[in-house]
C-alpha cells in the first residue's frame, strides 16, 4: 500500500503499475486530481488518469482508515491482511 499526493497522473500510474508490489495507491486528493485531469489535463496526463483507473488499485482515501483497521484486525486473529483493491469509490 502506498499512500500519495502526486499531482500527475502517469506518476501515480507508474506507482500503481510498477512491479506488482504495491497493492493499492491512496492518493489524499484523489477526487481533486480527477476534477483537475477532467478539466485540465493534456492527452499523456489524461492517459496515465485512464489506466490507474483501469487498474482499479486506486480506492479513494477516505477507504484507507478502514482497509488499516482489517489490517489490525487480522493480525489480532492470526490471519493475513486484506487489502482494499475494490476501486468502488473512484468517480
Amino acid at each position: 500500500m502506498t499512500v500519495t499526493a502526486e499531482p500527475l497522473p502517469t506518476r501515480v500510474a507508474s506507482i500503481a503499475s510498477g512491479t506488482g508490489e504495491v497493492d493499492a495507491v491512496y492518493h489524499i486528493a484523489f477526487d481533486a486530481l480527477a476534477g483537475s485531469v477532467a478539466a485540465r489535463a493534456n492527452r499523456e496526463q489524461a492517459e496515465g488518469w485512464r489506466e490507474v483507473k483501469g487498474q482499479r488499485r486506486q480506492p479513494s482515501y477516505e477507504m484507507l482508515i478502514g482497509t488499516l483497521a482489517s489490517w489490525r484486525l487480522g493480525y489480532r486473529r492470526g490471519t493475513a491482511p486484506a487489502v482494499a483493491r475494490s476501486g468502488q469509490n473512484q468517480p
